[in-house]
Parts: structure tokens; C-alpha cells; sequence
């Protein structure tokens, strides 16, 4: 990218060695400067600079270019046979889920207790694991598992426990 404009400043050095850097606009309108010595510097009208910027050569740019870029290998996913991961690993916690559910807490006390520790401020992939994990320990504890009879003991459990 190349810049769209470019700002100078000149600077001015007094007899005493200080120096002033100005803007152009404040040379073009005030033309003076009071130095810190007492000296009344007088700045001659400065009507614009002709600047020109000196750039590298372009081929060395596009040469550096085209080592950094490298095509990527082509893959067919029939082929390989390969589902895409993000549904593998959706399928694969939704088999988990769905089995340690009927294990341990029914469907829709999952859901209670999910929507229970969401409501805590918890994200819910992580209160599903939590609330899994407790209904474990709460399960091992009382003998028994989690359903709609015993969901207030849980849901106590599982407040005190998370």
C-alpha cells in the first residue's frame, strides 16, 4: 500500500541553537517565530515541497509473493471417506449424552438442570457436562436415579455442588 499523502514539518534552528518545527500552514499565515533566547525569527513564505517517495522495485515484491503463497492440496471428502469433524464430534457427544441420560437423569431433567445452571450465568455446553458429572455423584450417593420425583433434592445437590 502506498501512502495518499505525506506530511513535513521545517524546522528552523535560531542563532542560539534551539530549534522550531512549524507547520506550513502557520509559516504561510504567521511567518514568525519568538524564540526562547529573545530572537524575533522572520520565516520566509513557503508555497509546498516537492517530495517524491522512492519505493523498492516491484519485482522483488512479487517474486517474495510467490514463495509465501503455496496452493493447497486439493481433497475429496468421498473419496477419503471422512465426515466433517464438527458433526463427528456433535455426533459423538449426542451418543454420550443420549446414553448417560438414560442412565442416570431423564431427558427433561437434563434439561431442568441445564436451563437451572444457564441460568446461574453458566455456558451451556459446560453446565451439560457439569450436570452430568453431579447427577454421577448424586446417583452413587443416594442409590437412585435422577426423575421427576426426586428433581427438587437433585436440583439442591446441584446448586450446592456446582
Amino acid at each position: 500500500m502506498k501512502p495518499k499523502s505525506v506530511e513535513i514539518y521545517p524546522i528552523y534552528i535560531c542563532d542560539c541553537g534551539n530549534r522550531h518545527s512549524e507547520s506550513l500552514d502557520y509559516v504561510k499565515r504567521v511567518g514568525k517565530i519568538l524564540c526562547g533566547c529573545g530572537n524575533l525569527l522572520e520565516l520566509d513564505y513557503i508555497e509546498t515541497f516537492n517530495v517524491s517517495p522512492v519505493y523498492k522495485s516491484a519485482k522483488k515484491k512479487s517474486q517474495s509473493k510467490k514463495n509465501t503463497y503455496r496452493k493447497k492440496p486439493e481433497t475429496d471428502y468421498e473419496d477419503l471417506q471422512l465426515a466433517p469433524i464438527e458433526e463427528e464430534l456433535e455426533a459423538k457427544q449426542n451418543a454420550n449424552i443420549g446414553h448417560s441420560t438414560s442412565c442416570l437423569i431423564g431427558k427433561s431433567e437434563l434439561e431442568k438442570s441445564i436451563q437451572f445452571l444457564v441460568s446461574l450465568g453458566w455456558k451451556k455446553g459446560e453446565s451439560k457436562k457439569k450436570v452430568m458429572s453431579v447427577a454421577k455423584q448424586w446417583s452413587i450417593q443416594n442409590n437412585e436415579n435422577v426423575a421427576a420425583s426426586n428433581f427438587n433434592e437433585f436440583a439442591n445437590y446441584l446448586f450446592f455442588n456446582h
